[in-house]
């Protein structure tokens, strides 16, 4: 399966190597450095048909920033053999996830920004069911922490009302207090609007203008 891979196209770089756990979960820590701005969208992927692989490269083409990456992580394996019952994360039947994370320095190039994000996610969305909770952004509403946790989502949320009622731990992306659809202050989405702080957005943690 590799000598496949390899043979298709010209990769820029390949390597085999074994590393420390902490330095692979910093082997991104230069493409995500601090300070950008940032818009990402994210979901799950049953699989890679020519019109999703099209849509992808046919709008990257058009990227306002070089800064922007599109990442397509497979899954399967291990993640496939874990019951959905067994644990807060679902979507273990999806085959890949696909995230793209609009990244740009100057703030006028917000609307550029965002608009190339939102353009190619119109054209992705149709491929996807779900999305990863850790990439939920400020404008999180009930249906999308819903998909985000799936079959998951209410027995998480009976385990907060009884644990956290008065939503202690509000500071990420929890399964939430019931709002009805809307979003409180203090609700604990991920509401970092300008420029991330000094320790960065991060591959876990994006931060950006309002949608």
């Amino acid at each position: 399966m590799l000598t496949r891979l390899l043979g298709h196209g010209s990769p820029l770089s390949v390597g085999q190597r074994t590393w420390p756990y902490r330095r692979f979960h910093r082997m991104f820590d230069d493409t995500f450095p601090a300070g950008l701005r940032n818009y990402w969208k994210s979901g799950f992927l049953d699989g890679l048909s020519p019109d999703l692989v099209d849509a992808v490269g046919a709008h990257f083409r058009e990227v306002p920033s070089a800064r922007t990456v599109v990442a397509i992580e497979q899954m399967g394996g291990a993640i496939h053999r874990v019951p959905e019952a067994s644990a807060a994360f679902p979507h273990r039947g999806a085959e890949y996830s696909l995230l793209a994370t609009a990244m740009w320095d100057e703030p006028a190039r917000d609307r550029d920004n965002v608009a190339w994000a939102r353009a190619l996610w119109s054209a992705v969305e149709p491929h996807t069911r779900g999305l990863y909770s850790n990439f939920l952004g400020e404008d999180t509403d009930d249906a999308q922490r819903a998909a985000a946790y799936g079959t998951s989502f209410e027995r998480l949320r009976a385990l907060k009302r009884r644990y956290d009622p008065q939503n202690l731990l509000r500071h990420n992306q929890t399964s939430g207090p019931d709002t009805g659809g809307r979003r409180r202050a203090g609700d604990g989405w991920s509401r970092s609007l300008r420029r991330a702080g000094p320790a960065g957005p991060g591959p876990r943690s994006p931060a950006g203008p309002r949608p």
